[in-house]
């Protein structure tokens, strides 16, 4: 408890007798994340003698070799320690701090998977008053409160005054062929152009197992999904998504830099392919071709491009006025 306490708060040894793993004991603390890492403390051996006990911390996710703290890593550091003609005291903290894996993986795979692992997870958190998190709560609060503030709607109003000046161009035919029912055809090829391992959502399955069974399985994935479309299935959970959060940069260090994605299960995606199918019907004769975003195979980039070049040709000019 003593080692413990003179690093951070101690919380427990790894072991009810605090044997020693290795070489080591394990200790586990909870640490001010805004202080720099002790390299250890000298220990009363007796009443005249004192000895060394250095300290290794294990899996930090992220440490700074120039101030010891496990925020950042060097290459972000703002405030290194230095000495009294301004250099970096690299010698005071370095890989000695950190220590080896008690096991090895004994599979590549396994490896990957472990080495995946520790990188997806997220270890600390930078919240709105710049103060650091290492606490669970606190930091799914933290996401919890960014994204509920970002997609919050600003209950706009009027919308009848905004469009009452643009005229409809959807057909009462168009309506009838969005409409009709999703026929069993169009859930098959909905579900055949998805990739066959793409990430799983909440169910588990991948798309090449609904494929590879479809003789099996297409009866009861189209009356289901009939069901679902027309509001009649009781069971609810095929709305159910898991929601990641996918890093923007490298050095994460706040909520907003992370993007969420949605990872439906099989049967919700089917539903929604299907229907972007039939939308596909229809865009071209409401959309102009102007509007690249929506037209398929193009990129909302295209006109970017096409309006750079035309502006470069017209500076480029060397003779006429038009």
């Amino acid at each position: 408890m003593v080692i413990g306490n003179s690093t951070g708060k101690f919380i427990k040894v790894d072991g009810e007798d605090g044997d020693l793993v290795d070489r080591f004991l394990r200790i586990r603390v909870s640490i001010d994340l805004s202080k720099s890492l002790r390299r250890g403390v000298m220990m009363p051996i007796n009443i005249d003698k004192v000895k060394w006990i250095g300290f290794q911390y294990e899996r930090p996710s992220l440490f700074c070799f120039a101030c010891g703290k496990i925020t950042h890593l060097e290459r972000g550091c703002r405030r290194p320690k230095i000495d009294a003609e301004g250099n970096i005291l690299k010698e005071r903290f370095g890989s000695f701090m950190i220590a080896p894996l008690r096991r090895r993986a004994k599979t590549f795979s396994l490896t990957r998977a472990t080495e995946r692992r520790k990188k997806n997870t997220v270890w600390t958190l930078r919240k709105n008053d710049d103060l650091w998190t290492d606490n669970e709560i606190e930091m799914q609060e933290e996401v919890n409160n960014y994204f509920e503030e970002l997609f919050k709607s600003s209950n706009p109003t009027s919308f009848d005054n905004a469009v009452m000046g643009i005229s409809s161009k959807f057909s009462s035919e168009m309506n009838q062929r969005l409409n009709d029912q999703i026929t069993k055809e169009e859930m098959k090829e909905a579900l055949f152009e998805m990739h066959p391992t793409k990430a799983l959502g909440s169910d588990g399955f991948p798309a090449v197992f609904f494929q590879k069974h479809w003789h099996l399985l297409g009866d009861e994935i189209n009356s289901t999904l009939t069901q679902f479309l027309n509001g009649n299935l009781q069971n609810q959970d095929l709305n159910h998504t898991l929601i990641v959060l996918i890093p923007k940069v490298k050095d994460l260090e706040r909520v907003s830099q992370f993007r969420p994605i949605n990872l439906c299960n099989i049967l919700y995606k089917i539903a929604s392919n299907a229907i972007t199918n039939r939308l596909k019907t229809i865009l071209p004769e409401i959309i102009f071709g102007c509007r690249s975003t929506f037209v398929h195979g193009r990129s909302i980039t295209d006109n970017v491009i096409m309006a750079h070049e035309n502006i470069h040709h017209l500076h480029n000019k060397r003779q006429g006025n038009n």
